[in-house]
Parts: C-alpha cells; structure tokens; sequence
C-alpha cells in the first residue's frame, strides 16, 4: 500500500509508518529493534532532565552571571525541560503508530512540544542580541536590562498563541485497517494546507532564528576582531580570551545548524516530494525511511540538552558557580574568594557574551 494514500486520509507523518499490508503490526519498527530506540530516546530525555537541572540549580543560586543573562537562560533551560516531557508521547506514537493516550491529550501534547521548541528558539535568539547590543553599545544595554521579565513574558506569550492554532489542528480519529480499529493522533490538514503549513513552521522555528543568529553573531566577532587590531597594547591574556568569544559564538550557530538542519530539510522534501521520499515499495524501504526520520529527530531532541553545555558549562564563571554550589553541598574546600572576586578584563569580556 502505497503511503501517500495514507497521507492523503490527514494522517500525521509518523502514524503513516508501518502499515503495509505486509507487516505484521502497525509500528515503525520491528519489534526488535524497539530496544535500541527507547534506549536513544530514553537518554536524549535524561540528558535534558539532568543538563537543565542543573543549569536552573546553579543559575539560581549562582552570583557571579549578571542577573538578567541569569534570567534568560534559567527560561531557555524551563523550555527545554518542557520538551523533555513530550519525549515519551512522541516516541509512542512515532513507533507504535496509534494513540495510546487520553484523546485531549493528543492536541496538547503536539502544541506543547511545539511551544517548547519556539521558547528555546527565540530564547537563544534573544541572548545572541542582548550580547549583541551588550559588545556594540554597553551604556544602552544597561538601559534596557529591566526589560528583561517583558522579554520573557512576550516570548511566552507568542508561543502560546501559536501553539494554540497547532492545537486546533490536532485531534484523534478512529480509522479501520485489516478489520481493526485503531485510534490515530493526526492533524486536519489537506495535502495543501499541510505543504503551508510545514513551510510556515520551517521558516518560524529554523530559517529566521538562525538568520538572526548568523547575523547578530558575526557582527559580534567583528567588533571584537576590530578591536583587537585597534588595541596593540592589549595582553597576550586578552587576545587569547577574545579569541575564545569568537569560537563559542561560532559553536552557538554552527550546534544549532546541526541540530536542527536535517529535520527540517527532511520535513519539506517530505511534503513537496512524497512520492520520491513517502511510497515504500518494499518493507526494507520502509523501515531506512523511519530509521532516517528517527535519527534526524532525535538530533532535534538532543538540542535541548546541548543548550545548558554551550551557554552555560563552556562558561568559566557557571564553572566555578557549580564547583562551589557542590563543595557548600558536600563540605569540600570551597574556591578561594580571591579568585572568585578577582577578575581580570579578559575574564569580563568572557562574560558580557555569555559564553
């Protein structure tokens, strides 16, 4: 049975998965492969659990981030940790192919991993200006730090009135197949609504974010870089340090280019292409497409977790916030006061971009 029939009925693109006449069941995947994908699946979701955790323990607690960065980044890891709680529904409808849940669950749970990607997006999209206009101009910046909570709550508030159209679209639906009912989690789209759709997502949540990033990072390593050549006085230490910016700031884009890149092109030749890319003749096509689809998405998934490492382990100051945070817990000898207070210029440069 060819997938686009499938497609053509509204059915989501995982709950196409494994239908064919001549599998045996309606899930993703063979059953023994189920093993390694909840194993995948269930790290990706500890990784974020543990990596957020901490992050919002020691960002908490922490004095050495200014207080509005601090802001901005216990959001991103609250996001993050919300996408994290959608891992077990998606991964059971993407391999058993029917909904299993609570039907009102089935709008919620996709608007909520939605909303909780849209927050991390714009989340990072908002550090990567505020550290824009922190290099450029330092005295505006200081000027609009106390914006920082109408940030946030404007972020919040987009995504929840995006999220809520991806709501309506969603619903479960009972269909019959080989005499079974089965009950499916699918959005109420025609094959035109859905090609708009998913163009509109992909530009949301992946062409204009990393535009922004690309440009408001660039421009950052320019100025410094200009600097740099200006300041021939400036020590070895603060070259060194400027140069380690201009690294992590191209870490930033480059993870999230990464991350996010593969599912997003899979998801447009998918729906502009799907007789090339969604009719299986064979049950060995079948399952290279899903192992391919899984593989991009958990790649999307695992953002979440690199999120707290790039902003905030690769920081020298969350580092030694986190030292400390343990030894006060366990007893252990704290770091001297001196080095926590004594910072150098190149320690400060370090920290008005967040690294």
């Amino acid at each position: 049975m060819d997938l686009e029939w499938l497609a053509n009925q509204n059915m989501s693109n995982w709950t196409q998965f494994g239908i064919m006449e001549d599998r045996p069941d309606y899930e993703a995947l063979p059953r023994r492969y189920h093993i390694y994908a909840i194993l995948l699946y269930l790290m990706t979701a500890s990784f974020t659990l543990i990596g957020n955790l901490i992050a919002l323990v020691v960002l908490k607690n922490g004095k050495r981030t200014s207080r509005h960065l601090s802001k901005y980044l216990i959001n991103l890891s609250c996001s993050d940790l919300l996408m994290a709680t959608c891992i077990p529904f998606v991964y059971t409808n993407f391999m058993y192919g029917q909904w299993y849940f609570a039907p009102w669950l089935c709008p919620c749970m996709n608007a909520i991993q939605f909303y909780s990607v849209f927050v991390s997006v714009y989340t990072l999209v908002v550090i990567g200006i505020d550290r824009y206009i922190a290099i450029k101009t330092p005295i505006r910046s200081k000027t609009i730090d106390h914006l920082t909570n109408l940030i946030i709550f404007i972020i919040w508030l987009v995504g929840l009135c995006v999220s809520f159209l991806i709501y309506l679209v969603h619903e479960t639906r009972e269909i019959e197949l080989r005499n079974e009912k089965i009950v499916v989690c699918a959005a109420i789209l025609d094959k035109h609504e859905e090609m708009v759709s998913v163009t509109l997502m992909v530009c949301l949540i992946y062409l204009a974010p990393i535009s922004i990033l690309a440009y408001v990072y660039g421009s950052m390593a320019v100025v410094i870089f200009k600097r740099d050549l200006r300041s021939n006085s400036a020590s070895k230490m603060l070259k060194r340090q400027r140069r380690k910016v201009i690294k992590i700031m191209m870490v930033v884009v480059i993870v999230f280019i990464l991350c996010w890149s593969p599912l997003q092109l899979y998801n447009v030749l998918t729906i502009y292409f799907p007789q090339k890319f969604r009719s299986f003749s064979s049950d060995a096509e079948l399952t290279r497409y899903v192992v391919t689809y899984m593989a991009f998405h958990l790649l999307a998934m695992a953002h979440s977790f690199v999120n707290p490492i790039v902003y905030s382990f690769m920081s020298q100051s969350f580092r030694k916030e986190f030292v400390n945070l343990f030894c006060s817990k366990f007893k252990f000898r704290k770091i001297p006061s001196s080095v926590q207070h004594g910072r150098s210029t190149s320690i400060r440069i370090t920290d008005s971009v967040k690294t």
